[in-house]
């Protein structure tokens, strides 16, 4: 572990070639935000990337980490903070975007835990990453109904074939996913929106999937953290289990 204080890119004096980066913002009241680098620092080593939010800065920890890095190779991007300590700061729109467009990544995992973000600016995100395989949404405990990304618009934005009014180009949102693991704090869920997405993405003829551009959903987990779960509503996804898909959701008693 290095503190640094004052430029973020210095980081890499302390380090030859890392392959995984975690920045995090220190607790303590007298800390100071970390300044970004002019121009951004090229590191073609690195593959994942992990920001721990804290402080509502101006230029919150994600604004100073995009604007200094360009990582061609990364391949896992992980936007947290402390579950106790949900950041509510500003989400890094503009320089999560010139970041991804910048470096050029096959970025093939991307988890938000913690972090207050919107559901449209969560799919201008997803928008960016075609190559996504993994992704993983915790609102927990910023996520409340009002706030939550996990809306019915995000949820049929996943799906493989439906135009939504965020979605309206009918391309599939991240069409190579594979994995989706969401975790919901609210109790406002759209159980419709997610019965009919799964199934849509549950493509097992590889000829079929490959000609159509869309991979083959194999993992969903859906936990959530205040709702009690109705085995009757979710029995129509019960055949996905049977025939390849893991479908798992679990409600606040399950362990």
């Amino acid at each position: 572990m290095k503190i640094i204080d004052g430029n973020v890119g210095d980081v890499f004096n302390y380090a030859s070639g890392p392959r995984e980066l975690v920045l995090w913002e220190r607790k303590d009241q007298n800390s100071t935000p970390a300044s970004p680098c002019v121009p951004p620092r090229l590191c073609t080593s690195v593959s994942t990337l992990k920001l721990k939010l804290r402080r509502n800065w101006n230029d919150s920890l994600a604004d100073v980490a995009f604007s200094s890095f360009t990582f061609p190779s990364l391949s896992c991007l992980v936007i947290m903070t402390y579950i106790t300590e949900a950041y509510q700061g500003a989400w890094p729109k503009a320089t999560l975007g010139a970041f991804l467009r910048r470096s050029s990544c096959s970025l093939t995992e991307f988890n938000v835990k913690n972090v207050l973000v919107s559901d449209i600016d969560l799919i201008a995100a997803l928008k960016l990453m075609p190559s996504l395989v993994n992704l993983d949404i915790d609102d927990t405990p910023v996520g409340h109904d009002l706030t939550s990304p996990i809306t019915s618009q995000f949820i049929r934005s996943l799906h493989g074939f439906l135009e939504t009014e965020l979605n309206p180009s009918g391309s599939a949102l991240v069409p190579k996913l594979r994995s989706l693991q969401l975790r919901f704090a609210g109790l406002e869920f759209d159980d419709p929106a997610f019965i009919d997405t799964v199934p849509s993405r549950w493509l097992p003829d590889k000829q079929y999937a490959a000609g159509i551009g869309l991979s083959c959903l194999r993992v969903v987990t859906l936990r959530f953290n205040a709702r009690a779960v109705d085995p009757t509503v979710y029995k129509p996804v019960e055949y996905l289990d049977k025939a390849g898909m893991m479908v798992v959701v679990l409600g606040k008693d399950s362990p």
